[in-house]
């Protein structure tokens, strides 16, 4: 929605070119991508208020959506659509790999070291977005190569 008032008849201010810098899905990502990606990260975050068995169901739930729905987004791209998540990757890798070694824990003193799989997942489910992105971007390229030929 534009905030500008414009007259009747004359034509509306077109969008700004440029994204905000914390918009971490643009418009045109798929559904089940934004999806797939919420539930991975609200199994991520809520493991502490929903216990850490619900929270792995919530987070697995999210993870067919994000496998399936990164390869939907890049083939996209082939026709022009320029909204590959490359941001929500960076953000998922930056925060599960640490969580990775601050989920770790021991049921007493003595006994072996465990850990929770949220913060895997979530490291897991940033490579996976990361490993599509050069795959997106290939396939905008030659898409904007054969519109503007």
């Amino acid at each position: 929605m534009n905030d500008t008032l414009t007259a009747p008849g004359s034509p509306a201010a077109l969008p700004s070119a440029r994204q905000p810098l914390l918009q971490f899905t643009m418009p045109g990502c798929r559904t089940e991508l934004r999806l797939g990606a919420l539930l991975v990260l609200a199994g991520t975050f809520l493991w502490n208020f929903v216990g850490p068995a619900v929270a792995i169901k919530i987070a697995f739930l999210g993870l067919p959506l994000v496998l399936v729905g990164a390869i939907t987004q890049a083939w996209a791209a082939r026709r022009g659509i320029d909204a590959y998540p490359w941001k929500l990757a960076l953000a998922m890798i930056v925060l599960g790999l640490p969580m990775c070694w601050d989920f770790r824990f021991r049921d007493a003193p003595g006994e072996p070291v465990q850990m929770l799989l949220v913060g895997p997942l979530l490291a897991a489910s940033g490579l996976w977005l990361t490993l599509w992105w050069p795959v997106s971007a290939l396939f905008l390229r030659r898409a904007r190569a054969v519109e503007s030929a």
